[in-house]
């Protein structure tokens, strides 16, 4: 994690979200860009968890692709 843009409640915008989860991913491609799209969400949403999936429409599931738990990414989740 580069940067920690954590946000306060009052202060959360659709502007302000989406700038700081771009400042946080803009660096990072590959698996890397989902782990730390999770971690950012969980950060600047305040939240203790974030998920980043994938659906699969044939069999109408959801694939995990980054799960960020305690601002710690869980890279043996399935």
């Amino acid at each position: 994690m580069t940067g920690y843009n954590q946000l306060a409640f009052h202060d959360l915008n659709e502007d302000a979200v989406v700038r700081a989860i771009l400042e946080g991913t803009a660096t990072e491609t590959g698996a890397r860009f989902f782990a730390a799209l999770a971690e950012n969400l969980a950060i600047t949403l305040n939240t203790n968890s974030a998920w980043v999936t994938e659906y699969t429409e044939k069999s109408r599931q959801l694939r995990a692709l980054a799960v960020c738990d305690n601002l710690r990414i869980n890279d043996g989740f399935k």
